[in-house]
């Protein structure tokens, strides 16, 4: 415990799993040492002695620690073991930039990957070192600032910065406000779900006593997050938001953890994500699974791409995963076997990696008070969204790749403001809660330079979300999902009468988006598209 203050019993739930992970990740890395084979590694990733040790470390049944629990043990071990090597090779560099570039590219930071993984070192790429440094050193800036006083927060945010750049490689000078904030935002949501689920289990079955818990969580992960907000009350879009990223990175976990079949994995996020909700998991839907698990996938994809291009600063040569197989791979699916198919596919999702990636910088900037103080916040992050967008879009004509980039943009803004108005009209209770809605989507439109009048924000959100929804669902579930979606967006103010248009806007988006994609290939006929586009 490092906050100096006595515990409540659901922090105190979630100091006991730590220590069950730092216990379990004991055993397995003595396991790794003593392992010659890929699949000794393996096997080490799901030790019984492991798993006694946490149980025992928790206070838990041994048969309450699964296989993904250890792997996600492993990993997140690794990353803290990680970070602590390359803080001390950035502070023994110094101002040498050669050096400092060179501290990402040691070989026993791809050892510590792979024994995470269960896999060989040869294996693994700069990129997943890269991908594992990035994400332990969100965890550092969150941690400085929770363990921050109010009144503190310019001098913990420039500590928060000096160790995010030791723990990453970066330079100080290189770590905006705006960056700091979204890596924390991003590294609370990661570790919310958890938080959330030690608060059911702390509660003894009292639901009560588990919502206030929960409600208390979330809204000081919030306020511990948010860098320059002071005297804040999140509010209850803020709260259902984080929740709902909360539940998106549980399903990644459960996407990178669970080894089983399609079926099986997808019961296990169910279960995960409800959890991280606060929910039980009968009340997500086979549409809010799919939903999730496509979430979780894309941010494994985009995850990747990133990395990707913070790797090849530190080296043109390094070596990269492919972020659409990583996607599919998430998905529990393969990819088409079609060639054709499969192409259009790819291209369409890697237009989706890079507008996710601009959702994410201006779930921060939007917060802005005005639309120029927006801008100049999307301007700390053009250098990298314009640099993996390039990289995404490989093989694309520089026309081609701007002409992409400007649509990322402008739907990821979008989709941004559609969300949120959606998140809050199904919170709302009353006609002054929904017409203040209305009210808040106004202004996000205005601050995100939406030039579209509010309602057809709204409709094509609404059209958005049916899309996604049945391209997620296989074709034996399509009609029930998109029955789910229905009664979600009827949740959310969409009048029973307007579901027939809704219905066409995805029709024609869903389509519309495989053609151009498919149609990228000049060797690909219009016969040939419309049939991809009309599957």
């Amino acid at each position: 415990n490092m906050t100096g203050r006595d515990l409540d019993d659901a922090e105190f739930e979630h100091e006991l799993m730590k220590a069950a992970a730092s216990k379990a990740k004991d055993v397995m890395s003595g396991c790794m040492q003593n392992a010659t084979t890929e699949e000794e590694k393996k096997a080490c990733l799901t030790n019984a002695e492991a798993k006694k040790e946490a149980a025992k470390a928790s206070g838990r049944d041994v048969s309450d620690i699964s296989d993904e629990d250890l792997r996600k043990f492993a990993r997140e071990g690794a990353m803290a073991d990680m970070a602590e090597v390359m803080k001390a090779c950035v502070e023994a560099a110094g101002e040498n930039a050669t050096a400092r570039k060179a501290c990402s590219r040691r070989s026993d930071l791809k050892d510590s990957v792979a024994a995470a993984m269960g896999g060989m070192a040869g294996k693994v790429t700069d990129s997943q070192v890269r991908e594992f440094l990035e994400k332990e050193a969100q965890s550092d800036a969150l941690m400085m600032l929770k363990n921050c006083n109010e009144s503190e927060k310019d001098v913990c945010a420039q500590q928060a910065k000096e160790l995010r750049a030791k723990a990453s490689g970066m330079s100080v000078e290189d770590i905006s406000d705006d960056l700091l904030e979204m890596d924390a935002k991003e590294a609370m949501h990661r570790e919310l779900g958890d938080k959330i689920q030690a608060c059911i289990e702390s509660a003894g079955g009292n639901t009560t006593k588990a919502e206030a818990c929960k409600m208390t969580m979330v809204k000081e992960g919030l306020k511990q997050a948010a860098l320059r907000k002071t005297d804040w009350e999140p509010s209850a879009t803020d709260v259902d938001m984080a929740l709902k990223k909360a539940a998106e990175k549980k399903a990644g976990e459960i996407a990178k953890d669970c080894q089983g079949a399609r079926d099986a994995c997808m019961e296990k996020l169910k279960e995960e994500a409800a959890k991280a909700m606060g929910k039980k998991k009968e009340d997500l839907t086979d549409v809010d699974v799919e939903l999730l698990n496509k979430k979780g996938a894309m941010d494994a994809a985009k995850a990747a791409a990133e990395a990707c291009f913070e790797a090849k600063k530190d080296g043109a040569d390094a070596t990269c995963e492919d972020p659409f197989e990583k996607f599919m791979e998430g998905r529990k699916e393969e990819a088409p076997k079609d060639a054709a198919e499969r192409d259009a596919l790819e291209k369409k999702m890697k237009v989706e990696f890079a507008k996710d990636m601009q959702k994410d910088v201006m779930s921060v900037c939007f917060e802005k008070a005005s639309k120029e103080l927006a801008d100049a916040c999307m301007a700390n992050f053009t250098s990298k969204l314009e640099g993996v967008a390039d990289t995404l879009f490989d093989g694309a004509d520089a026309a081609g790749k701007e002409k992409k980039l400007k649509r990322a943009k402008e739907e990821a803004s979008r989709e941004l403001v559609g969300e949120e108005f959606h998140v809050c009209m199904k919170a709302a209770t009353t006609e002054a809660e929904k017409a203040g809605c209305k009210e808040d989507m106004k202004k996000k439109a205005k601050v995100a330079g939406l030039t579209e009048d509010a309602d057809d924000v709204e409709m094509r959100y609404r059209g958005k979300s049916m899309a996604d929804a049945v391209t997620a669902c296989n074709a034996s579930m399509r009609e029930e999902c998109e029955g789910q979606i229905k009664e979600n967006l009827k949740a959310a103010g969409m009048k029973a009468r307007e579901f027939g248009m809704v219905k066409k806007l995805a029709a024609v988006k869903a389509a519309a988006e495989i053609w151009a994609s498919c149609k990228e290939n000049a060797t690909n006929s219009d016969e040939q598209c419309d049939m991809l586009a009309g599957k």
